[in-house]
């Protein structure tokens, strides 16, 4: 059985041009995680509640009300220390 060259030479060329852009793609996700983390931790240092509950996610608005969602973020920052 004899394999020909020229499909298996673009085969090799298709998959490394989607694994150098799935590697882009991870980097910028990766990249925009770490701006909201550290988004994150200036509001809860900050005392911004409010703000943290309003920009989450419907699930996490779903699964718990402001008050109880401001409860436990001033329970996490009183035993926390600063991010």
């Amino acid at each position: 059985m004899r394999i020909e060259t020229k499909p298996m030479v673009l085969l090799t060329f298709v998959a490394m041009l989607l694994l150098a852009l799935s590697s882009c793609s991870l980097t910028k996700g990766k990249e925009a995680g770490e701006r909201a983390v550290a988004q994150f931790h200036n509001q809860l240092n900050a005392g911004q509640y409010h703000e943290i509950y309003a920009q989450s996610d419907e699930g996490f608005r779903k699964a718990a009300s402001e008050a109880d969602a401001v409860s436990l973020f001033e329970a996490v920052h009183r035993k926390g220390e600063q991010w």
